[in-house]
């Protein structure tokens, strides 16, 4: 309809449109916008990338998933290759770090925490739950996580703000695991622990706090 009208389709707009499909899980709409959009001249960029691996988190089965993967190989065929690397169990730490550097310094600063949060995401759906710390864990090393924690005499703190509800959950389980080491080592434990989600109005976080209050009650924590 937009190109009935003469309305040239952009690269933004070919972003607003895919994410609004995605979220109505719209997935072959979804594939034949890209399509034309790409046909038209659209040079995907890592927003585009970004929304695309968002969809891909949000995909509820394995079909729709490998036809957004589609796009993603069109878009950013390194990106794609990056995924096909974390999903093979056999792919060791060090080569999932090596690659992943290097996919961040090929992506533009503000796109780099969101690549990471729907990495993780896309691990945790597919049941790849140490993947999914293991780039959680990359991700704090390359500084996509300032201000996660916070440690003082009377307060240990997790931040979750800026994460999506795979990477929140997947960074409490790490909170719990170093609260438990500091148990064994008979440490010294502040009054107050505290978790910040946020409002969840970033687009990667909406229903994050009932989503991480739910993940506590299931973990059992002292919460």
């Amino acid at each position: 309809k937009m190109s009935e009208t003469g309305v040239q389709i952009n690269v933004m707009g070919c972003t607003c449109l895919i994410q609004c499909l995605g979220r109505s899980k719209r997935i072959d709409d979804l594939v034949r916008i890209f399509n034309v959009s790409v046909e038209k001249g659209v040079k995907p960029d890592d927003r585009l990338c970004g929304c695309l691996l968002s969809v891909v988190s949000l995909c509820d089965n394995i079909e729709d998933a490998n036809k957004v993967l589609s796009c993603l190989q069109r878009s950013n065929p390194k990106l794609f290759a990056f995924i096909s690397l974390i999903n093979s169990e056999k792919t060791e730490f060090e080569t999932v770090k090596e690659e992943f550097k290097a996919i961040l310094n090929n992506t533009q600063i503000d796109a780099r925490r969101p690549f990471c949060n729907c990495l993780i995401d896309i691990c945790r759906n597919r049941n790849m739950h140490e993947r999914a710390h293991e780039l959680l864990y990359l991700g704090t090393v390359f500084g996509l996580y300032p201000g996660l924690h916070k440690k003082s005499t009377g307060e240990w703190s997790l931040n979750v703000r800026s994460l999506s509800v795979g990477a929140a959950q997947t960074a409490f389980e790490e909170w719990m695991t170093s609260l438990n080491n500091i148990l064994d080592r008979q440490e010294a434990l502040p009054k107050v622990f505290t978790a910040y989600t946020g409002s969840g109005t970033h687009k990667f976080s909406q229903g994050l706090s009932s989503a991480l209050g739910s993940h506590v009650e299931t973990m059992g924590a002292p919460f």
